[in-house]
């Protein structure tokens, strides 16, 4: 069975932190909540008058020396009540690492944001800064960090389109597959599957085909029309994994509704979506529970104060979640509320917020934590901890960035749940069917 995430009923996630009255938004024809605080301010500048500045953008990535960054670095300008203000110019510099820019002093769209041009790295191995400053508004400058290699990362994401998919879309995949790239930092290894139908494995269309061999990891994209826009957005899930004692991901599947591919991009999520769904292929929330011929289980029932029923045990994840993310004990929270939902392969939402791997993407700026990248780690993959974001459940602008909560997207059985097939790493040959997902 193929199950699906979906855009429309995301929670007003305000209302359990303070009162605030909902308000509806239209993204992409889907219905989506919204919060607005139901107490005007009385004092300080008029609505509309720009005061702060916040980050629109991840604010640490890596990349390789002399080369453009692949996420750009963007910040969003808003007036005492978190509504965007047009108009402001924005002026980005480079101040470490003797890179270049373009477009460094962009003025904020009609949603607050302004994007520099380009951000090209310096060509010493190290780390580059760039800072965006607009007079007298809160929160200026913003620094964004990049830490720049001699090389190109060493894991392989191949994608392979059933369809073909649009340029804009292409690039919101490929900056995914970047960043992953980064985070994980070592080869899972080539294997040649030499001609193998996907079509049963992966849910896509009939006389799907990969051929040759599979440097580390390829997803299967697959973008259709479903069932028109603000209903099923699609769903993402490993289909083959390697039959070896680490069980890590070879080939997996992402499929989307095209007719919802239009407001996420609008919207500002599609590239955090992607970035969420292609994270379910690698294994996050997919492969963390065991089953034939699979039996480890990193999910748990957590002892009292961790916030959840359920809690993730891995040791590395847990590790870094309580001394570099802020949390309270040394097992991370799994969403334990909605089990046909996002529970059991998401981050509890209620603690961890605006964390890009919680079911709802909420706001505008959705942190990777270094604890996401070491629950990788846990898996198998050896990973990079310098591409995780800053987030730490203690301090709110890591949450929210200080920002009032916007439209969000829910993510509710985003996850595929099928049989996973076994392919031998020696011959490219399946060699065994799992009993469930």
């Amino acid at each position: 069975m193929v199950s699906d995430f979906r855009s429309a009923g995301a929670p007003c996630l305000g209302q359990r932190r303070s009162m605030r009255i909902p308000t509806l938004v239209a993204i992409g024809g889907a219905v989506l909540a919204a919060c607005s605080s139901g107490s005007p301010s009385v004092t300080g500048p008029a609505p509309g008058t720009p005061t702060q500045i916040l980050p629109a953008s991840i604010t640490v990535q890596s990349g390789a020396t002399s080369q453009p960054v692949t996420a750009l670095p963007s910040v969003k300008v808003t007036d005492k009540t978190g509504l965007p203000v047009s108009g402001v110019t924005v002026t980005f510099a480079v101040t470490a690492g003797n890179g270049s820019l373009s477009g460094a002093t962009p003025v904020t769209n009609s949603t607050g944001v302004a994007t520099v041009g380009s951000w090209t790295l310096g060509a010493s191995a190290g780390t580059n800064t760039l800072t965006a400053t607009a007079a007298g508004l809160s929160g200026s400058p913003v620094v964004f960090t990049a830490n720049g290699g001699s090389g190109p990362a060493t894991f392989n994401i191949t994608l392979q389109y059933v369809r073909p998919a649009a340029a804009v879309y292409q690039s919101a995949f490929n900056a995914a597959v970047t960043r992953w790239e980064t985070a994980i930092a070592a080869h899972t290894g080539d294997v040649n599957v030499g001609t193998l139908t996907v079509d049963t494995a992966c849910g896509v269309p009939p006389n799907t085909v990969v051929t040759g061999t599979i440097h580390d990891l390829l997803i299967v994209v697959d973008l259709d029309s479903i069932d028109g826009p603000g209903k099923i957005l699609g769903s993402a899930s490993p289909c083959y994994l390697r039959n070896g004692g680490r069980n890590l991901t070879l080939l997996g599947v992402m499929t989307f509704d095209t007719a919802d591919l239009a407001g996420l991009n609008s919207g500002g999520f599609l590239n955090d979506v992607i970035l969420h769904e292609m994270n379910h292929v690698l294994g996050f929330g997919t492969l963390w529970e065991g089953g034939p011929p699979v039996q480890n289980s990193f999910v748990i029932n957590t002892p009292a104060g961790t916030g959840s029923t359920l809690g993730f045990d891995g040791p590395k994840a847990d590790s870094v979640y309580v001394a570099d993310n802020g949390g309270p004990r040394d097992t991370v929270p799994v969403e334990d509320t909605s089990l046909a939902g996002t529970g059991r392969s998401h981050w509890k939402e209620s603690i961890f917020q605006s964390e890009l791997m919680t079911g709802f993407l909420t706001g505008h700026f959705h942190p990777l934590s270094l604890t996401s990248i070491e629950s990788l780690a846990d898996l198998g993959y050896t990973v990079n901890p310098a591409a995780a974001d800053a987030f730490n459940l203690s301090t709110q602008p890591t949450l929210r960035l200080g920002e009032a909560p916007g439209p969000g997207v829910d993510l509710s059985n985003d996850v595929r749940r099928s049989p996973r097939f076994y392919v031998d790493e020696a011959t490219g040959q399946v060699v065994r069917r799992s009993a469930g997902p």
